[in-house]
């Protein structure tokens, strides 16, 4: 279970999930998470062949994580799933200062591979090339 941030329109689920699936792991960057499901920053994880690497994405929320998706069959381009971090053509509203949300996507998002696919928490999905050429915030 990988949790981006801990909004509860993200996270209002959890309990359920976690009673159905009681070994699931859970992945998350929350200071309140147990300290053996915290992520540690840019940390990874196999399943399978996939490689999973967590990165810090603070802004909409102090704990947002984005986690990128690896090492797919026939070369496919990562996936990132990022919460609310950013969405296609906009980003979400920032906890902090919007200079430190949008230093973290450009970090940690914009700086993938141009064909990585973006998996925004709402909205339709878009590829880090279109966010780059079209988001206004970028």
């Amino acid at each position: 279970i990988f949790i981006t941030h801990s909004h509860a329109d993200h996270t209002a689920g959890l309990a359920a999930i976690r009673a159905a699936h009681p070994k699931a792991r859970l992945h998350s960057s929350a200071s309140d998470a147990a300290v053996h499901e915290r992520n540690r920053a840019n940390d990874f994880i196999h399943l399978g062949s996939l490689r999973i690497t967590n990165r810090p994405t603070p802004g909409h929320a102090t704990d947002g994580t984005t986690y990128v998706v690896g090492n797919w069959p026939e070369d496919a381009p990562p996936v990132a799933i990022v919460g609310d971090a950013i969405f296609a053509g906009s980003m979400g509203r920032a906890a902090g200062t919007a200079t430190e949300a949008k230093l973290a996507i450009r970090e940690q998002i914009l700086s993938l591979p141009d064909a990585t696919l973006v998996c925004p928490g709402h909205g339709p999905l878009t590829t880090v090339a279109e966010e780059k050429a079209h988001n206004p915030f970028f």
